[in-house]
């Protein structure tokens, strides 16, 4: 039963829809975590995060190049959005392939997925005024 709420806490058919935030424009890991803020973090945070992704503690650590547990690939692959799970679920770009959108209750602006990829093609630095990626060199 708990673990039905869980899954269901993010259903939009059960559960009003997430407001998605404010349409993000820009290609900083700022940008991106503005975009988290208001899409990602209502399902992706506390002691069991949806998909066991916390995006509210330390995003970038957790995304950038580490692969997701569940589909093998990474969630952000440094210069690649289009082979990064973040991009791929966020643009619904393969849902056959990638378990669906996200987030579940619809589709983000076109600029916010833009803002995420963006940031991933830069090479997905981490924080305002790094140079380098959260991935391992």
């Amino acid at each position: 039963m708990i673990a039905w709420l869980l899954l269901a806490a993010c259903d939009d058919e059960i559960f009003a829809a997430v407001d998605h935030g404010a349409v993000v424009s820009g290609d900083t890991y700022d940008d991106v975590a503005t975009v988290f803020d208001g899409a990602c973090v209502a399902c992706h945070t506390g002691a069991t995060p949806a998909g066991g992704l916390d995006l509210a503690t330390d995003p970038c650590v957790d995304l950038v190049g580490v692969d997701s547990p569940d589909y093998g690939t990474p969630y952000a692959s440094p210069g690649d959005a289009t082979s990064s799970l973040l991009w791929l679920k966020m643009s619904d770009a393969d849902p056959t392939s990638w378990g669906g959108v996200m987030p579940p209750s619809g589709a983000l602006a076109a600029t916010s997925v833009d803002t995420v990829a963006a940031w991933i093609d830069a090479g997905a630095a981490c924080g305002a005024d790094t140079a380098t990626s959260g991935a391992e060199p």
